[in-house]
């Protein structure tokens, strides 16, 4: 018999001032211009990723409402999956790590305020009514087309 560990998975989103998000999954660096890097994404990391980068950005987005300087920072997320549970994360961690001095009592609030700008992290917090449905269309071969006409800002 074989023994089952519990699954990990690790993201790191880092904001150094002024420069956009820099990413991390399990310690690699995610960018857009190494597809191999993208293809290797589990759709586990993409769910930490959007809370992580969304918690950055709210964070950011604190730090300029309070005219605070913009610091860097770091936002780890962690996922934990037992092997005796459903198949879904049992366990999320996000914790922001700041730096250049600021006070306990600083990033507390900071976290508390981003927490609460967070799209992302509300929709999960909130269990959404998720639908899924499918359906089948006739295609002409070697034709593949998206059925779901794309809808554009106005």
């Amino acid at each position: 018999m074989t023994s089952q560990r519990t699954k990990r998975w690790a993201v790191n989103i880092v904001s150094n001032g002024q420069l956009p998000l820099t990413l991390y999954c399990d310690g690699r660096p995610v960018t857009q211009t190494i597809p191999a890097t993208l293809d290797d994404i589990s759709p586990v990391e993409y769910l930490l990723i959007a809370l992580a980068s969304c918690f950055a950005l709210s964070c950011r987005a604190v730090l300029a409402d309070t005219k605070r300087p913009r610091i860097s920072f770091e936002v780890v997320a962690t996922g934990e999956k037992a092997p005796s549970a459903d198949n879904r994360l049992t366990n999320i961690s996000i914790v922001g790590i700041f730096r250049s001095g600021i006070s306990e009592s600083d990033t507390a609030s900071i976290t508390a305020q981003a927490t609460h700008l967070c799209t992302v992290n509300n929709s999960v917090l909130d269990a959404p009514n998720i639908q899924y449905s499918s359906r089948s269309i006739r295609e002409l071969p070697g034709e593949v087309k998206s059925s779901i006409p794309l809808q554009t800002a106005h």
